[in-house]
């Protein structure tokens, strides 16, 4: 069965006239209120975020007020910083200056303040030098060393305190006392000698006597001219040197009249070999010698380590007695005189040339230099046109038991009361004197 239908009973409103069309128009009074809320609500939000807008803009610009002023206070702080660190950096500049400065000055005082030790010391060691070369030669002659002695070791002691005007002072008053001591010295010799018997006087002449040029000996192997200075055992002999250490080139040299004068001597002879100005190879070694001399002014060897040498021999002196020696190894190193050469001439009589170690100049004949004693006298000979062979046996001839070759040629000088008998020749870088 179709369902039943539901009538509807509702009874349609009913209006006056007028009142339909003010009502139609009028929203209902619920939703008035509705719509004021909901537009009290938006002016309440839009006042509320125009005021957080403008909070946020105030906070804003206080914020970047607040950074504007640390960036300034950052840049005066950077200011302020690096003004300090110039006036800091100024500062220690102008400090490293003061003391590069003092520094300076410091370093200038103390080099001319060792400068000027030096130059005292210098000047100082200069003097005792000179003290004690003429104090060992006042020695020689007799005058008492011994006070002397004790002001050197004062002079020591004096140097390492730095007292340079004590040492002067006590230089100076030693030079006097010395020369003081060798006057009374001298006067009492002069009187000695003037009591010395007439034999003492003959034995002085004799040791004045040479040979002329002229003269002439046989031998075994020729005839040859010579000239000779003899003198009696008991002469004092010295034999010296121009230099005053083992120079090695441009060394000194003397006429041989200046070293027989400068000790008193009354003669003398050119000593050993050397090499000589006038020879080419010599430039480099001018005036060495080439074996030992004993300096008998300074007391001491000179080329000391050249008494080995090939070839080497000598002739000494102990006070007034000679010694022969073949080679070097027998020279002592304690004597008063003393000179070495090669070769040996005669040994004990014997004649010693080995004509196998010559050269071919001592081979070849020329002017020749020889000394040598025997048991009474003492020579020195100069002998011509002859060989180093030839000088053993002239040697031998004229009565010599020991003897050595000298330099010869152009070297060749004797000196004898006050003038030459053979030269002047060369310079002489060492020479044998005869003084009484």
């Amino acid at each position: 069965m179709p369902p039943k239908t539901k009538t509807n009973t509702s009874v349609a409103p009913t209006f006056k006239t007028g009142q339909l069309h003010r009502e139609a128009l009028l929203p209902p009074l619920s939703h008035m209120i509705l719509f004021g809320a909901v537009v009290m609500l938006g002016l309440a939000l839009i006042y509320s975020l125009l005021r957080l807008s403008d909070a946020s803009a105030a906070d804003e610009i206080a914020v970047q007020t607040n950074l504007e002023q640390e960036v300034e206070l950052l840049r005066g702080s950077r200011t302020v910083l690096r003004d300090q660190q110039l006036a800091t950096t100024a500062a220690r500049q102008d400090m490293l200056d003061q003391l590069n400065a003092m520094g300076a000055a410091l370093t200038a005082e103390a080099s001319k303040d060792a400068n000027s030790q030096l130059a005292k010391i210098n000047a100082v060691y200069d003097q005792m030098a000179a003290i004690d070369l003429k104090a060992q030669a006042d020695g020689k002659l007799g005058v008492n060393l011994d006070e002397y002695n004790k002001a050197i070791q004062d002079w020591k002691n004096k140097l390492f305190a730095r007292d340079y005007a004590g040492i002067t002072a006590g230089i100076a008053d030693q030079n006097t006392k010395l020369d003081a001591a060798l006057t009374v010295l001298q006067k009492q010799q002069q009187i000695a000698q003037q009591a010395a018997p007439p034999k003492a006087a003959a034995a002085a002449k004799k040791a004045t006597v040479s040979k002329p040029s002229g003269t002439t000996v046989n031998t075994s192997a020729g005839t040859f001219r010579y000239v000779k200075i003899t003198a009696p055992i008991g002469t004092r002999v010295l034999t010296l040197t121009a230099a005053t250490d083992d120079c090695t080139n441009n060394c000194p040299a003397k006429s041989l009249a200046d070293y027989v004068t400068s000790v008193g001597g009354f003669a003398g002879m050119n000593g050993s070999y050397f090499c000589p100005p006038d020879y080419s190879f010599c430039n480099t070694q001018l005036n060495v010698f080439w074996s030992s001399v004993y300096n008998s002014s300074l007391s001491q060897w000179i080329y000391w380590d050249k008494r080995s040498w090939n070839d080497r021999a000598g002739i000494t002196f102990s006070g007034t007695t000679p010694s022969f020696h073949a080679t070097g190894a027998s020279v002592p190193a304690s004597v008063t005189a003393g000179i070495m050469n090669y070769p040996a001439l005669l040994d004990n009589g014997n004649i010693a040339v080995d004509v196998a170690t010559l050269d071919t100049k001592q081979k070849s004949k020329g002017t020749r230099g020889a000394f040598g004693f025997n048991g009474s006298t003492l020579f020195l000979v100069t002998m011509y046109n002859a060989s180093v062979t030839d000088e053993a046996y002239i040697m031998q001839a004229l009565g010599a038991t020991n003897a050595i070759n000298l330099d010869g040629g152009g070297s060749s000088a004797m000196y004898q009361n006050g003038h030459y008998i053979v030269g002047p020749g060369r310079l002489l870088p060492n020479a044998i004197v005869f003084a009484n």
